[in-house]
């Protein structure tokens, strides 16, 4: 029995530890002070450092533009897929970890900040958090052709592409950014 009580203890460490993503639109803190150091973004992957009671403490990487304002923080340099928004202190604690100059002669800046979130607020299940999303793109692209996979383009494009078709599927913006956030989570993730 002991053994068994082990085996599934392990086997909850390992999942909490295994890639996590944040299941809603949420801010991380310093704990002591309660104050808030960046807003995540759905889907976002964190990297889970440990678990304290109901909170754990994660580590989300990205990259800003070097060039003020840069407290959004993208998936990767030259690819601008929203992860988070650093707020007030957020943008004092990060750690840079190093700068990069792209093709186009814009430098990035690679950031990376520590905070705690609520551990409800995250899931190894990638999949099952998208399941509004699915319905919502099938919906309302199946009426004139295939709804779109997260594979079938660049995760830089689906932000004109939804757009360009905004009008005729009826999208209000927040419908907009709801599909985008869907399609490019799941290409730079690839699930």
């Amino acid at each position: 029995m002991k053994k068994l009580v082990y085996l599934l203890c392990l086997g909850f460490a390992f999942n909490l530890f295994a890639d996590s993503y944040v299941i809603e639109e949420s801010k991380i803190f310093e704990i002591k002070t309660s104050t808030a150091l960046a807003t995540i973004s759905k889907g976002t992957k964190v990297n889970v450092l440990k678990t304290k009671g109901t909170y754990s403490l994660v580590e989300l990487k990205g990259w800003s533009y070097e060039e003020e304002p840069n407290d959004k923080l993208f998936f990767k340099e030259g690819v601008t897929v929203h992860l988070a928004k650093l707020e007030g202190k957020g943008i004092k604690l990060r750690k840079i970890l190093q700068t990069k100059e792209d093709k186009y002669e814009e430098v990035w800046i690679e950031n990376s900040i520590k905070g705690w979130i609520q551990t409800k607020k995250l899931t190894s299940d990638f999949s099952s958090l998208w399941k509004k999303e699915k319905e919502f793109v099938s919906l309302r692209c199946s009426g004139c052709h295939e709804a779109p996979k997260a594979e079938s383009h660049f995760a830089g494009e689906f932000p004109s592409i939804i757009d360009s078709m905004a009008e005729q599927a009826g999208l209000t913006q927040k419908d907009e950014d709801f599909i985008v956030n869907y399609l490019q989570k799941s290409n730079i993730y690839k699930h």
